[in-house]
């Protein structure tokens, strides 16, 4: 009997179709992701004049949950800033609203006071314009970041690459080690990221101490260790080098452990344990302006 009422169903349906009584509409195509403040902060370098330093290029890089912006002064050093908006998800509204964002900027240089951050910190209102960015006071003083869409990042992974690859010969990062892992253990944090051509990012964060994001280039070396070349960011081109015995367990950890004394980019001198976990990285990496 359910039979017979499951064909008469479909007979049904058929002729209400041919007649017309029913239409079956077409999926509209899914839009294009919006584009959210984060995603217009991180696509450009910035470049602006400044009277005492001739000129400043700024590069904004984000990565995990961590928002910085790297300054390289024509006439000075380089410095960071660490962006920290009162509300994270602020990064991910729509671009198109334009509100502004209230933030904490923290300034830091491995040129001055020890690495240590400038102070406390500033208070300020980020928003989006027409062409950048603007920074206001409470008192109303502003200084700004102007898009400058031609201009190279100042800070690439090409140099680091060649010379690892002089070093240690061609890209050979096994596939299963490339993607993202963290490390949480109370208050510290760790942030590992290895791409497919062998670029290398990773972060370091302790309490009441500035955020340590590293940029360069790694290979296993003739041991099986992994080796990096990079660069610190708001540090110039001081070069930092690490490398770190690693095992990857059944459970899918990655177990870490540093070849040096002391461990200058993710402090793993005893055995660290990372976890694959999906992390935000944005910004301009690339001389032709890709990530």
């Amino acid at each position: 009997m359910k039979h017979v009422f499951f064909r008469l169903a479909v007979v049904t349906l058929g002729l209400l179709l041919l007649a017309g009584c029913i239409r079956i509409v077409p999926l509209a195509p899914r839009e294009e992701a919006e584009q959210t403040v984060l995603d217009a902060i991180c696509s450009s370098v910035y470049v602006d004049p400044d009277a005492d330093e001739g000129e400043e290029i700024a590069q904004f890089i984000f990565v995990g949950d961590t928002l910085l912006c790297e300054v390289t002064e024509t006439l000075a050093a380089y410095y960071a800033e660490e962006i920290i908006p009162d509300d994270p998800s602020a990064l991910f509204a729509p671009a198109a609203d334009g509100a502004p964002i209230p933030v904490t900027l923290r300034r830091f240089s491995g040129f001055s006071m020890f690495g240590e951050y400038w102070g406390d910190g500033a208070r300020l209102q980020m928003q989006l314009t027409d062409d950048g960015i603007v920074f206001r006071t409470e008192n109303g003083a502003e200084f700004r970041r102007t898009r400058s869409d031609g201009t190279p990042p100042p800070r690439t992974t090409d140099a680091r690459q060649s010379e690892i690859e002089a070093r240690l010969g061609a890209p050979n990062v096994p596939d299963e080690l490339c993607g993202s892992w963290t490390c949480r253990e109370g208050d510290v944090e760790r942030i590992l990221i290895l791409r497919e051509d062998d670029s290398f990012w990773c972060l370091y964060r302790e309490p009441e101490y500035p955020v340590r994001v590293y940029i360069g280039a790694c290979r296993i070396d003739e041991e099986g260790s992994l080796r990096c070349l990079a660069g610190r960011v708001g540090w110039a081109d001081v070069p930092f080098e690490g490398a770190w015995s690693w095992e990857l367990t059944g459970d899918g950890l990655l177990l870490l452990r540093s070849d040096e004394p002391d461990d200058p980019l993710l402090a793993c001198e005893a055995e660290t344990v990372f976890r694959r976990e999906d992390v935000t990285l944005a910004g301009v990496f690339s001389e032709n302006g890709e990530e």
